[in-house]
């Protein structure tokens, strides 16, 4: 009966050519949305799910308020991070990150590129695979890492680790020594940098380093990582005494909390 029904469906699909196209092509629509739902659901709920170290690792915000609105503040002022290393035992490492899009010379060739300045703890906390070299590179200041494909694209070959490479700041030109290459984060990463070197690097000499780390106008990200969460109320509250300090410093951005 059902079998009698189908070809009789089929057979009056046939003789309207018009309907059949219109359902196969509502149906194509429809798989289509599905998929494409699928794969936008996989992307964000597995955005930087790769890094093992996740459930332990917190990127430091704070709330201000503006125009009687209260907004979340990304950043957080340079001189934070040193203070929690120093004085916040619970906290079991501390990355300060930035970015900056610099410009860079390998032999004639002069390109711009996506540097990331951290400290050198960075790659302990978060998984890249490194194809050549040392992750190790990061601790040092003569050293930058750099992407597969930024090192395919300019050295036609990701076995470049020892290559010298020059950075090009202002039309003066600072010497790094290649000390790795990893392999470019999927895109449902936080992180897309094509090249990566110590914090001390971002500055162009000790003495504006200095100036910055006790800066509160100076802002970067800032990670911390605590391995044991009964420990993560004790550190929100002793972000809490920090907030004075940057308030006195910038009036025109005035925080009410930091958190986790």
């Amino acid at each position: 009966m059902i079998r009698n029904y189908l070809l009789i469906t089929f057979r009056n699909m046939l003789r309207n050519k018009v309907f059949l196209i219109i359902n196969i092509l509502g149906m194509g629509i429809a798989v289509a949305c599905c998929i494409v739902a699928y794969l936008n659901n996989e992307f964000s709920s597995s955005f930087d799910q790769h890094h093992v170290n996740g459930e332990t690792i917190y990127r430091v915000q704070a709330w201000h308020v503006y125009q009687g609105n209260r907004n979340r503040h990304a950043q957080t002022p340079t001189p934070l991070g040193n203070l929690l290393r120093e004085n916040v035992n619970q906290i079991d490492e501390v990355v300060r990150y930035t970015t900056a899009n610099n410009q860079y010379r390998i032999g004639d060739e002069i390109f711009n590129a996506s540097v990331a300045y951290s400290d050198s703890a960075f790659f302990d906390l978060f998984n890249f695979e490194l194809i050549s070299g040392s992750f190790n590179a990061l601790k040092d200041k003569s050293r930058v890492l750099i992407s597969n494909e930024l090192a395919l694209k300019y050295f036609d070959t990701e076995e470049v680790a020892g290559r010298p490479l020059t950075q090009v700041i202002n039309g003066e030109p600072k010497e790094f020594i290649i000390g790795g290459v990893f392999k470019v984060q999927p895109l449902n990463s936080s992180f897309g940098f094509d090249a990566i070197t110590l914090w001390d690097n971002y500055w162009h000499s000790s003495n504006e380093k200095a100036a910055a780390e006790i800066s509160w106008k100076s802002m970067n990200t800032l990670f911390v990582q605590i391995k044991n969460p009964a420990e993560v109320s004790s550190v929100v509250k002793s972000l809490q005494k920090y907030i004075e300090p940057q308030n006195k410093a910038q009036e025109d951005l005035q925080f009410s909390e930091y958190y986790l």
